[in-house]
């Protein structure tokens, strides 16, 4: 006689516990993958803004240290600021043929090969700077020039002419620095579409350059006039600007969930100018 046997299972309230508590704890670890996913993107987020803002910074320090504390001011804004910006220095060697000669110091080719000349700007015996930049233009260098002024330039240096001639009187060896139009500016990303972005124009050509984007729209250029230990609003004279405070906003290029808006962060920082007297 066969016996039969009972086969153990679940029961069905045994396999509505079951459910419950993977439920429960499937819910958990999906709330806090969740959760880590969202964090990570948010510090992503704060990275990507951060970023946006030491990037331009780097490349406006460079040249807004060397304009000219009087009259290296050409037009300003709050959001757009133009500048003589000096890209290499030199000394008068004296003027023969309609040409003056220059003998510069030894300068990084690239910086020199760029575009642009404007004009150039040569030092008085009282320590102003005196601009030159209707019908300025870079000529060849009248040869032996500087060795017959007594000058004997440094290795690596080189000549240059310039066109209109220094004033009769000025005195051989006085420095003249070479500048550029360079207007920086803030407008529509071409990289971000629909964000705006820091732009670097060359005047002379018209070139532009996007630094960096995106930004926050209340990034702006704000400024010091004379001895003021505070940055304003108002744009004062401009041959009273001293320095500027940039206000950098960098934003992410997503937003993260649950936020509505890019996330942003705040870089201000001061830059005066190297050659105030």
């Amino acid at each position: 006689m066969l016996t039969l046997r009972r086969r153990s299972g679940l029961t069905i309230i045994e396999l509505l516990v079951t459910v419950i508590v993977l439920g429960i704890v499937g819910g958990g670890i999906v709330r806090m993958l969740t959760s880590q996913a969202r964090f990570y993107e948010h510090q992503g987020a704060g990275r990507s803004a951060r970023s946006v803002s030491r990037a331009a910074v780097n490349v406006l320090l460079s040249e807004m240290r060397m304009v000219d504390g009087t009259q290296g001011v050409i037009a300003a804004t709050s959001n757009s600021v133009t500048l003589r910006v000096p890209y290499t220095l030199g000394v008068y060697c004296g003027s023969v043929g309609g040409v003056a000669t220059v003998a510069l110091l030894p300068t990084d080719s690239a910086m020199l090969a760029e575009p642009g000349f404007t004009g150039y700007a040569w030092r008085g015996r009282l320590g102003p700077y005196n601009y030159v930049e209707a019908g300025a233009a870079l000529a060849a260098p009248v040869p032996g020039q500087c060795l017959a002024a007594g000058l004997n330039p440094v290795p690596g240096s080189v000549r240059i002419g310039l066109t209109p001639v220094l004033p009769v009187g000025v005195d051989v060896g006085v420095v003249v620095m070479l500048t550029r139009r360079i207007t920086y500016f803030f407008a529509g990303s071409a990289a971000v579409p629909g964000r705006v972005a820091l732009w670097r124009q060359v005047d002379a050509t018209g070139v532009r350059e996007e630094l960096a984007a995106p930004f926050d729209a209340t990034s702006r250029f704000r400024f010091y006039r004379l001895n003021a230990n505070t940055a304003q609003d108002a744009v004062p004279v401009l041959n009273e600007i001293r320095g500027f405070e940039l206000v950098l906003t960098g934003a992410s290029e997503s937003t993260p969930r649950l936020t509505g808006a890019p996330q942003r962060s705040v870089l201000t920082t001061s830059v005066f100018f190297r050659n105030r007297l």
